[in-house]
């Protein structure tokens, strides 16, 4: 069964059910296309995940380690 969560796009207003496109963690608003950062399907959520990310690579900068690109999972890309 496939999550489905009730949204309005930020990009264009649209306003419809929001799913999986291949049942993993890719999605798209169903009026422009608008895709977000791609860590979830919760507009807000999808945010707050990537303003995550983009603080965990600031300080992978500031290491000297390299960062971590959108959709990649760190844990088993061996970053």
């Amino acid at each position: 069964m496939t999550d489905r969560i009730q949204f309005k796009c930020p990009s264009c207003s649209a306003e419809h059910d929001r799913g999986f496109i291949d049942g993993i963690s890719t999605f798209r608003c169903l009026g422009c296309g608008y895709r977000g950062h791609g860590f979830h399907t919760d507009p807000a959520i999808d945010n707050g995940l990537f303003a995550e990310h983009e603080a965990n690579n600031a300080l992978h900068r500031q290491l000297g380690i390299p960062e971590v690109p959108l959709g990649i999972d760190p844990l088993s890309h061996g970053y």
